[in-house]
């Protein structure tokens, strides 16, 4: 059957923050999922969300129209690197999440203000973005508290295709890490959720000097966007 977009749901999964704040594996030892919560179902978005499901976690996507409906009518279609179709439910209110264990904002920065302060967590969520931006951490830090943000880098691509499939171009790594510093026991089984669905991923002891590392990689090309007005890949590919 083709899933509606939903508008809202009484969603489920209250053990599963706990479990990976504690560093148990995602999954439990009871078997109980993880409530994945994707904020956007742009390339990068679309990839984990298949992804995470694929592997048997459990996933909403939040995402806008027309994509929403586009997705609930023909589920998340990744090609490239992988073929696979997963069927998710989508949602187009972003309180779709707030029952989430694990919330991953994968959102374009100019996006998110308005999404995450709609969002009212439970108890033990976690939340951690994979954007580019000085603000993304401090943003999340302001609703779910600074203790339940992960610091997290991501050297994975993709674009979405005329069709609505994203193509999944370069999975490098995934890493993610306390804002403080150190190894934690959650930021290990986090990690180890995206490897096992076939996402590489890592934790890092300094996932702050990676993230500061990969947007100052990205500053130089800035100047050259505001300047052309072009899209990245076009004013890169010129000799």
């Amino acid at each position: 059957a083709i899933p509606e977009v939903i508008e809202s749901a009484d969603l489920f999964g209250r053990q599963a923050g706990e479990r990976i704040r504690n560093g148990v594996s995602p999954r439990g030892a009871r078997g109980r999922r993880v409530r994945v919560a994707i904020l956007g179902a742009g390339a990068l978005g679309t990839i984990f969300a298949a992804h995470l499901a694929d592997a048997g976690e459990d996933v909403v996507v939040i995402a806008r129209e027309p994509r929403a409906s586009l997705l609930a009518r023909d589920g998340l279609r990744v090609t490239g690197l992988v073929d696979k179709t997963a069927r998710v439910p989508v949602f187009t209110d972003p309180a779709a999440a707030n029952d989430a264990d694990l919330v991953i904002n994968a959102l374009k920065t100019y996006q998110s203000p308005a999404v995450i302060s709609a969002l009212r967590p439970r108890p033990g969520a976690l939340a951690l973005s994979v954007q580019n931006g000085v603000y993304k951490n401090d943003e999340l830090a302001a609703v779910f508290g600074p203790e339940a943000v992960l610091g997290a880098t991501a050297l994975i691509s993709g674009e979405v295709l005329a069709d609505g499939a994203a193509r999944f171009t370069v999975n490098e790594r995934l890493q993610v890490g306390e804002r403080a510093g150190g190894a934690s026991a959650r930021a290990d089984a986090v990690a180890a959720m995206f490897e096992r669905a076939g996402i590489r991923a890592a934790a890092s002891a300094d996932i702050r000097g990676l993230e500061w590392s990969k947007y100052a990689m990205f500053v130089p090309s800035f100047c050259l966007a505001v300047i052309t007005r072009l899209p990245t890949y076009r004013f890169m590919s010129h000799p």
